[in-house]
């Protein structure tokens, strides 16, 4: 039912980064999902160099797009709340300069020092985030930190909702209901996918 009005932005083109267009009535969307570098106190000039040059290419898509709205998620492998940490003043200072928020702030049961999102048998940590444009902080409805019995990763999944009114990206308003029928991409041919693929 996305499938009209969400598109990948291909151009922007990292191992580490993938990034999405949500088409809505007020803002385009940008959603950008992250895999920071590891955290290496062995070569840590080297880390924390790595760590920044992900921050600047996270800048430039944004920089390109100042008109729209964000969502940066991911595993930033840093914990923003321990001024400690190698990367913190880097990610604090980036989220601040783009006017950002992280959703942990609208968490209740949120305890920066008792929340964590990674775990193995020696220790707990904060290392994942969602964080949003300011504007879009007014549209989320919840926060949580899910611990499923079936979630075989190290992390815990940090899960936002947000309620926004969507466009299709011919710039018609979204109709409540799905016309279209389930895509079965694997059947689809080249001319077929070309439908659904942005290139730039």
């Amino acid at each position: 039912s996305l499938s009209s009005k969400i598109k990948p932005l291909i151009k922007y083109n990292h191992d580490r980064v993938t990034v999405l267009e949500l088409k809505c009535i007020d803002y385009d969307l940008i959603i950008i999902n992250v895999y920071m570098p590891y955290l290496d106190r062995s070569d840590l000039q080297n880390a924390v160099s790595k760590f920044d040059e992900m921050i600047g290419f996270i800048d430039y898509i944004m920089a390109e797009r100042i008109d729209a709205q964000f969502v940066i998620l991911g595993d930033f492998n840093c914990n923003i709340y321990s001024p400690t940490h190698p990367f913190a003043a880097s990610l604090n200072d980036f989220i601040q300069s783009h006017i950002m928020v992280s959703t942990f702030s609208q968490m209740e049961s949120f305890n920066a020092e008792t929340t964590f999102t990674r775990r193995d048998s020696r220790s707990k940590s904060l290392l994942d985030y969602v964080f949003v444009s300011q504007e879009i902080g007014k549209v989320v409805t919840k926060v949580s930190v899910g611990d499923y019995h079936d979630n075989h990763s190290d992390h815990l999944p940090v899960e936002v909702e947000l309620t926004v009114q969507l466009s299709n990206l011919n710039g018609r308003a979204n109709n409540s209901t799905n016309t279209k029928p389930n895509i079965i991409w694997s059947k689809l041919s080249s001319n077929e996918l070309e439908n659904y693929c942005y290139y730039d």
